[in-house]
């Protein structure tokens, strides 16, 4: 995802089998941009998002960190590392 300007942008529940990468995305929403609940089988990479990608209040709705194989850098949001 990229260059996307909007209200509010969310990703959840997704199972990658690659990379995902989320660069210079605005939202106006202060906590618009939210990435949770995915399970991503390489690299997780954020940069250049106004505000920050977080877990935000989906966590009420059940939804919690990513899951990253790779590694998670930039902005991205903490993620769960498996064993």
């Amino acid at each position: 995802m990229t260059d996307l300007r909007t209200c509010w942008v969310g990703f959840f529940g997704n199972k990658v089998g690659g990379n995902v990468e989320w660069h210079n995305n605005q939202t106006l929403d202060p906590d618009g941009n939210e990435i949770a609940s995915n399970t991503i089988q390489r690299n997780l990479d954020c940069s250049h998002n106004a505000p920050p990608p977080q877990i935000g209040d989906s966590i009420t709705e059940g939804r919690g960190p990513n899951t990253v194989l790779g590694r998670n850098t930039g902005q991205c949001p903490p993620v769960v590392i498996p064993d």
